[in-house]
């Protein structure tokens, strides 16, 4: 899937045992989400890990090449993708057998806060009751643990990084403003543009440009 795009899996074979793995880019390597089938056949998420470093980083411009493989004449299309599959895995197989760096400070809830974060950010849904059902705690709980650790409000700290996100992708020029800001979790343009300028203190359509000039 292109960066940005919510999605769901539906599994075509509900008679045989599945796992999933969903691959998420993230500022400092890739989230990988793990699901398995339940009971009922139906896609349940057991776990998540992130996989540090720069190269796991880099490595999700593969997946945005084989999102983009229409643009590769037909002929070589089945040859491209699969070479660049091959590529991904194997850069995410070495990556796994690097010793991992120190978790960040702070406790497990607001690590695994953050991770649910990153998972949700495209949702305009996403809101900290919500989280915390999530995580088994209560809403006021969640607030004050994320505040004291990371000494802002967890509100402020999602909107600012649902705008970190919005300027990655505006480097992009294949997305206009409005597919930005819908892909960041923002329910209408004119209220993601308020909120990208009130951080940045541009517009996203200046961002851009500003980034096309640099």
């Amino acid at each position: 899937m292109p960066r940005g795009v919510p999605h769901a899996e539906t599994p075509q074979d509900l008679k045989t045992p599945y796992g999933i793995i969903v691959c998420m880019q993230a500022r400092n390597g890739m989230y990988l989400h793990r699901a398995r089938a339940d009971a009922e056949r139906k896609i349940m998420g057991y776990g998540s890990m992130l996989v540090h470093g720069t190269r796991m980083r880099a490595a999700g411009g593969y997946l945005d090449e084989i999102a983009r493989h229409e643009t590769v004449p037909k002929n070589q299309r089945a040859r491209y993708v699969s070479a660049l599959v091959e590529t991904f895995l194997l850069t995410l197989l070495s990556e796994l057998q690097q010793p991992a760096p120190p978790d960040p400070a702070g406790s497990a809830l607001v690590i695994e806060t953050e991770k649910m974060v990153h998972t949700l950010l495209a949702d305009s849904g996403l809101t900290i009751a919500r989280l915390a059902a999530g995580l088994g705690c209560s809403t006021d709980h969640l607030s004050r643990r994320f505040h004291k650790e990371r000494g802002i409000t967890l509100n402020a700290w999602i909107a600012r990084e649902r705008i970190r996100y919005a300027r990655e992708l505006l480097a992009d020029p294949r997305y206009n403003v409005s597919e930005v800001a819908w892909a960041c979790g923002f329910t209408t343009a004119s209220y993601f543009i308020r909120i990208f300028r009130g951080q940045t203190g541009v517009t996203p359509r200046v961002f851009r440009l500003a980034g096309a000039r640099g």
